[in-house]
This record gives structure tokens, C-alpha cells and sequence, in this order.
């Protein structure tokens, strides 16, 4: 008898990124509260379609921190305002 492994989905983790320019305003009080709001929001969104399950989701800010792109320019600045779907994965065997 051939056992397989099947992987499934265990944890979806949001992560909300920005640039690296400082904001600070009424509604932000830094880039982590920003990242962190961004994160939370894309949270809510994919929780409201109802397609997922609530107990698999969490959000986190991660700031300016993991940027993909230089912060020198204003296009690399773009890609690093940016949320990430992590997919955590759990392989269950026979």
C-alpha cells in the first residue's frame, strides 16, 4: 500500500508592509501602527466573504522592516507599501 501525504492550509498570516518614510498623523502614529491597520483591514475584508475560516487568519504589521524594493525611489517605494498572504501548510498523512 502507497501512503500519501496530503498538505492543507493551517494558518493564513497577513502581513501589512510600508516604505520607509516616517508617518505620523491623527490617524497613524507611526509606520508599524500603519502596516499593522493595513494588515488588519485585509483581514476583515477576506474574514467578511466568509470563504475562509476566522480561526485560520491573523494579521501582523511588520512596518518598514521587509522591504522588496529600494526606498531610494518612489517605484520601489510603491512595492514596498504591500500586504503578503502567507500560507502555512500542515502535511497529514495516512
Amino acid at each position: 500500500m502507497i501512503s500519501e501525504n496530503i498538505s492543507v492550509i493551517s494558518m493564513i498570516n497577513i502581513e501589512g508592509h510600508t516604505d520607509n518614510v516616517p508617518i505620523h498623523n491623527d490617524e497613524f502614529s507611526d509606520n508599524w501602527d500603519l502596516s499593522t491597520k493595513r494588515a488588519a483591514n485585509m483581514l476583515r475584508m477576506v474574514a467578511s466573504t466568509g470563504l475562509i475560516d476566522v480561526n485560520k487568519l491573523s494579521a501582523t504589521g511588520d512596518g518598514e522592516f521587509h522591504p522588496i524594493a529600494s526606498n531610494d525611489t518612489a517605484e520601489g517605494r510603491a512595492q514596498n507599501r504591500r500586504v503578503d498572504f502567507v500560507l502555512n501548510k500542515m502535511v497529514l498523512s495516512d
